[in-house]
């Protein structure tokens, strides 16, 4: 005999998109490196954060993607990225100090020379190309990185993944 999954009804929007998934999905949901919080889904399972310039300006250079790359400056700034010697496209996420996404670079080309944002961001987000498509991210949602852009408390998929396997 099959078991349902529970619902669990919220009036906030990402717990109820994230509680119409199954335990599996909540479990990889919840141990998500990045993760997009307004539409509730996994950008990338794992990822590195990179807060030394020189890492930074290193980044994918000479080597593949592990997943994403998240670079972390002190303020926010305007950035710009190189694809110089990266051998795969890339999708490129600019996010402010509350991770809502101000500008998006899909798709940028390997041995690209540039790509800036108008905006000042104090985080960017790079990860394999088709990522954003596929995950449907926009601007304005809000990206979610483990250890660094936490969702609150109430919004922990574990929290919500222990509600919902207790019934």
């Amino acid at each position: 005999m099959k078991q349902k999954t529970p619902v669990l009804k919220s009036k906030n929007p990402v717990l109820a998109a994230v509680a119409k998934r199954s335990k599996d999905d909540l479990l990889k949901y919840a141990r998500a490196f990045a993760v997009n919080r307004t539409r509730g889904t996994v950008l990338s399972e794992r990822g590195s954060v990179l807060r030394n310039p020189l890492r930074q300006a290193i980044g994918t250079m000479f080597h593949k993607l592990p997943g994403c790359y998240v670079f972390v400056f002190p303020w926010q700034t305007r950035v710009a990225i190189t694809n110089l010697f990266v051998f795969e496209p890339l999708d490129i996420l600019w996010l402010d100090d509350n991770g809502v996404i101000t500008h998006i670079r899909e798709r940028f080309a390997p041995f690209a020379l540039h790509a800036g944002t108008p905006k000042p961001a104090r985080f960017v987000v790079e990860l394999p190309g088709g990522t954003v498509v596929s995950t449907k991210t926009q601007l304005g949602d809000q990206i979610s990185v483990h250890g660094l852009l936490s969702p609150a408390p109430s919004e922990r998929p574990r929290k919500l993944f222990n509600t919902l396997s207790k019934k």
